[in-house]
């Protein structure tokens, strides 16, 4: 499965566009991964918070799965299922973070 995640606004504003294949994954990551993309709801797009305005936004999606929809994440106001997926998701692409 590959993973297309973008992440933009921070301090300076960039946008950043990475995939993630998890076929070169251990099982347990993979597994895990598949797990989060399931259960996580779809988020609304929206601005962070005004206290937050340089929190940087995530959006995750699976290539060629329109079904899995995609998945929006504030770093101002993540769930911890959100910052876990964001986790994993950092440790395969550093420049993520």
């Amino acid at each position: 499965m590959r993973i297309r995640v973008t992440r933009s606004g921070g301090w300076s504003g960039l946008r950043l566009e990475r995939v993630v294949d998890t076929e070169g994954l251990p099982s347990s990551v993979s597994k895990h991964l598949e797990m989060l993309l399931r259960t996580l709801p779809e988020t609304v797009e929206g601005a962070a918070p005004r206290a937050a305005r340089d929190a940087r936004t995530y959006v995750v999606a699976v290539d060629g799965r329109p079904d899995a929809g995609r998945i929006v994440i504030s770093e101002a106001t993540s769930s911890i299922d959100q910052q876990d997926l964001l986790e994993i998701l950092r440790d395969q692409c550093p420049s993520l973070r």
